[in-house]
């Protein structure tokens, strides 16, 4: 049995059949609804002012009353707003009944939520709106019949089910409201309007009352050193078991036991006298175990939470301590933060909640060690231990970083990053590979232009020739990167001969290159040195390949 959709389903039978009569009533019981929940939100705070802690009881009994009677006020009050906004409900409600409807889809609640409410449901609901001003009585009647069609759709399905209720609701509320509302004389009907209010008020409010005097101290009877309660088993409270007292801060007051199942006549055992003097009227009663939770949920102690387990193993909250149980433990785990201890919590734990987020940090760890030893053995030891690690595809991949580390130079690494762009290295090839391109934006348009150019004499990377070239001319630069691209030596010679062979350079830039070269003495730039000279037999060409031929002769 679908007990919610039948609930649902009885509900909108109900409107399709008294909802004028429901509607009459309908402002006061929204406003003393509203002003109750106002009223218990604020409870403990307005119970803290002077004169009112001192009779809670009274004291929460006016305070709702009072809020009730103000949403009540403010309802009424302002009635023809809220009759425009159910108005606009109700059009919303019609026009995705008729939509769906002519789509020949089946109607549901769902097809009603108000975040998905577009311009032409927001215009019909306005139009709603206004007649509804116009004329309550008739829209009062549409608004009922099409809350009621439509959880009776929802509770049945089909499609013309929301059609069909609507109609009967439009038939049957005026036929059934002239029969439960014989006519009487003048005056009637305020009388009427008024006893409804007070019934309305009592039915809201006693059975809060009562279920809050179950759970709070009535008075103290000093005398005999028992305390009274308004209550008995059917609020919760039974004979033969302890509670706990305790005041508005949650500080222990005392620990009862109840005898019997008690009236103002059969009162609880009697406590010590020197606490009885601790306790007022107000305070709070709670089970034990609810005490000992509430305390419990501050502590970071494991046995204190498995004691509590231990102690009522059939606890409400055995899936909240568990989860925190979990949660302590793996705490410890994430507090050393190593392999070990990671390791060990998974093999303690298995079933932990938390064991994928305890292996992927074991595995993050491992790997990083693996990395910082940045040998073959580390990464062939850390593919065994994760042989599903999605870091690494296998040793290819490890050996080409090694090789490509060992080269260290910015093609190498975006070669790697080419052929394994997901890798668990990519990190370490980015470094360097940005590195480089931040010390290149530095030479080109920074402030450090002389530290950039002694960086990529460090670092001796033939990638960075081209730019330390065209800086050979500049007269602050060019001495500091003539040095940068001695100390990059043999590397650079291939790229310094292809600027003797450009028709784009300048015979001075040429020049300097060609002086570079001679200094570097590879013999084969020769042929290179010796066209050069012969085309524009210049002095550094000349001395240049002097050098060079000197030297390998």
């Amino acid at each position: 049995m679908d007990v919610p959709r039948i609930l649902i389903l009885l509900l909108g039978v109900f409107l399709l059949a008294y909802g004028l009569a429901a509607y009459r009533y309908f402002y006061h019981i929204l406003g003393a609804t509203t002003g109750l929940v106002i009223g218990i939100a604020l409870r403990k705070t307005m119970l803290k002012l002077p004169g009112l802690s001192e009779n809670p009881g009274v004291a929460s009994f006016l305070i709702f009353l009072l809020f009730i009677l103000l949403g009540m006020f403010i309802a009424t009050r302002f009635r023809r707003l809220l009759a425009f906004l159910a108005g606009l409900g109700t059009g919303a409600i019609l026009y995705r009944g008729i939509a769906s409807l002519w789509t020949g889809s089946e109607l549901t609640v769902q097809v009603f939520p108000s975040e998905s409410l577009g311009l032409m449901e927001l215009l019909a609901g306005m139009v709603t709106g206004v007649f509804f001003l116009l004329f309550e009585g008739v829209f009062a009647l549409i608004l009922t019949s099409a809350v009621g069609a439509a959880l009776c759709a929802h509770a049945l399905g089909g499609r013309w089910t929301f059609p069909v209720c609507l109609a009967l609701g439009l038939v049957a509320q005026p036929l059934i409201s002239r029969r439960i509302v014989p006519e009487t004389g003048p005056g009637s009907g305020k009388t009427r309007g008024k006893t409804t209010i007070i019934v309305a008020v009592l039915m809201v409010l006693l059975p809060t009352q009562v279920s809050l005097a179950a759970w709070e101290i009535s008075r103290v009877n000093k005398s005999s050193a028992r305390v009274i309660f308004d209550g008995g088993k059917r609020h919760g409270v039974r004979a033969g078991e302890e509670y706990a007292v305790v005041n508005g801060r949650d500080d222990l007051l005392a620990v009862i036991t109840v005898s019997e199942v008690y009236t103002d006549e059969a009162y609880s055992e009697a406590l010590p006298a020197e606490e009885v003097e601790r306790i007022r009227t107000g305070d709070r009663v709670l089970t034990l175990e609810d005490y000992e939770y509430s305390r419990l949920r501050s502590s970071p102690s494991v046995d204190g939470h498995l004691d509590f387990l231990s102690r009522y193993p059939e606890s409400r909250y055995r899936p909240e301590i568990e989860e925190t149980v979990d949660r302590i433990r793996y705490g410890k785990a994430l507090s050393r933060d190593t392999v070990t201890a990671y390791r060990e919590f998974r093999r303690q734990y298995p079933g932990s909640r938390h064991a994928a987020d305890a292996l992927a940090r074991e595995e993050e760890l491992s790997f990083q060690r693996a990395a910082e030893e940045g040998t073959e053995e580390g990464y062939s030891k850390f593919l065994r231990d994760y042989p599903g690690t999605e870091r690494l595809s296998g040793m290819m991949e490890v050996r080409l970083f090694l090789r490509t580390r060992s080269e260290d130079r910015v093609y190498a690494y975006q070669e790697f990053l080419a052929k394994y762009p997901r890798s668990g290295l990519a990190d370490q090839c980015l470094e360097r590979i940005r590195e480089f391109e931040r010390w290149a934006h530095e030479l080109e348009f920074g402030q450090k232009r002389i530290e950039a150019i002694r960086f990529f004499g460090r670092y001796g990377d033939p990638t960075a020739v081209p730019q330390l070239v065209g800086k050979l001319a500049d007269p602050e630069l060019g001495p500091e990167a003539r040095k940068a691209i001695l100390a990059i030596g043999e590397p650079a010679v291939k790229l310094l001969m292809e600027v003797l062979i450009s028709p784009l350079q300048s015979v001075d830039l040429k020049d300097r290159a060609a002086s570079i070269l001679g200094e570097l003495g590879e013999v084969y730039a020769v042929p290179a040195l010796r066209t050069y000279v012969r085309e524009n037999a210049t002095e550094a060409g000349r001395a240049a390949l002097d050098a060079l031929e000197e030297k390998h002769n």
